[in-house]
């Protein structure tokens, strides 16, 4: 995983990344008050990203079969979606002292949701749920959406007056994109489908504009016309010269999208999307070695390198406290230019 500082939105930063391991890799990314709330589907780590060179993990806890974290209007609380357990609320403040202070039995799983002021709206097998937090020590279901013949509702997008959410569309025996009316945000309703195969992944929302996550196992990610949210309409894709897309984020006018392949090194691209029928590209950088590495060490690891240090021969990783004890001053180095990792900090 990696930080970068987009102060320029032309120019994208890297300021640090964290490893992990491949059974232990990031599943559920969320940000809020100054801090990443990062997932590994079991365990839920807590950084404070004060320094983005250097994030600063000041707690972590166990919590089920975690598919989406949301933080809540009040950032010192998050809301855990659980495949099997369904919906946790944790008091996140102090970040060591983490505690779950609710716990919602859903009769599905739950999957994904977003937060609009003190409302809590959830992802589920065949719908959407609404849960007031005003008090997140008690919090309370107060309305339903239900997906029509789509089935299972995955991870959601909002912007404006509606949603999109991934869902498998049972009779079509394929992913695509649901759309739910959220202009009562207590009673979402779905008033359509788009995207049939080319919804494997979720779609990256950003004013008028959606981008897929590519087609089937990884591929180009296609461009959709939003202007008129319940018809959505496909009008390019981002040209990444023919290398799978993993991910899409849009800000504004930009559109990032990071590519892999293989014996490829992993690339951040960068679009102006002002036309979105004829993406610009605007550059495109490669990932430093310690972030495209096989992944050998924990989270526990963050990059402090400058932006100076050379890749291709040491980094210097501050060993940082799992508890509650502040970052030691302890320093160790990983060799990553011979991808060994016999020498590797334990």
């Amino acid at each position: 995983m990696a930080f970068f500082d987009l102060a320029n939105r032309d120019l994208p930063v890297w300021r640090s990344g964290l490893s992990y391991d491949d059974d232990v890799s990031p599943k559920s990314v969320a940000l809020g008050g100054g801090r990443a709330f990062v997932s590994d589907g079991l365990t839920q780590q807590i950084f404070d990203l004060a320094d983005l060179a250097r994030p600063l993990l000041v707690g972590s806890f166990q919590a089920g079969w975690v598919q989406g974290s949301l933080v809540a209007a009040n950032p010192d609380y998050l809301l855990l979606a659980d495949a099997y357990e369904g919906l946790g609320v944790w008091d996140v403040a102090p970040p060591p002292a983490a505690h779950e202070v609710a716990a919602i039995e859903t009769p599905d799983e739950a999957m994904d949701g977003y937060i609009v002021g003190r409302l809590a709206v959830t992802t589920h097998r065949r719908g959407l749920r609404v849960y007031d937090l005003s008090e997140p020590e008690r919090p309370a279901l107060i309305g339903r959406g239900a997906t029509t013949d789509s089935g299972l509702a995955h991870e959601i997008r909002r912007i404006g007056s509606f949603a999109y959410s991934q869902a498998y569309d049972l009779p079509g025996g394929e992913w695509i994109y649901a759309i739910f009316d959220v202009t009562d945000p207590v009673s979402p309703l779905q008033v359509g489908t788009f995207g049939p195969g080319l919804a494997e992944y979720p779609l990256a929302v950003g004013g008028d504009l959606g981008a897929g996550m590519g087609y089937g196992t990884h591929g180009p990610a296609p461009l959709f016309d939003l202007s008129d949210p319940s018809q959505p309409r496909q009008i390019g894709e981002l040209p990444t010269s023919g290398l799978p897309v993993g991910d899409v984020a849009l800000a504004g006018e930009r559109a990032y999208a990071w590519t892999f392949g293989s014996a490829q090194p992993v690339r951040l691209w960068i679009f102006d999307v002002s036309q979105p029928a004829t993406p610009l590209e605007l550059g495109v950088s490669e990932m430093p070695d310690f972030y495209a590495a096989p992944a050998r060490s924990s989270a526990r690891f963050s990059s402090s390198a400058a932006a100076t240090t050379s890749p291709s021969t040491t980094w210097p990783i501050p060993v940082m406290s799992s508890g509650s004890e502040a970052c030691r001053s302890l320093s160790a180095t990983w060799n990553v230019a011979s991808r060994s990792t016999e020498d590797a900090p334990s």
